[in-house]
């Protein structure tokens, strides 16, 4: 099967041919991000899914923490005062079960 090393971002490649890059996740990895939302796709003859590298580039992209940091500092800033009652009732949303059992 031959390697796609070097893949131009507004190229377009099959499933398999991405798999093959051994870049962007198996086949079957693949085809579930697809599903789920997570990877646009073009369908070709009916059949074969299509993606962009462009797209397959952003999958990998990880976020940096500076840029994580970034985004949660702008929805604070952005957010209403909550009163003491509004912050015990939204807790739960953002602590894991098993640390709030501790």
């Amino acid at each position: 099967m031959p390697r796609y090393d070097h893949p131009q971002l507004d190229a377009e490649l099959t499933l398999p041919e991405a798999a093959a890059t051994r870049r962007y996740g198996s086949y079957s990895t693949l085809r579930n991000r697809i599903h789920c939302g997570q990877l646009p796709y073009i369908r070709k003859d009916g059949r074969s899914y299509l993606v962009r590298v462009a797209d397959l580039e952003a999958l990998r992209a990880p976020e940096s923490k500076a840029a994580v940091d970034a985004a949660i500092e702008r929805i604070v800033s952005a957010a209403p005062h909550l009163t003491a009652k509004q912050l015990s009732r939204l807790a739960p949303a953002f602590v894991p079960a098993e640390v709030a059992q501790r």
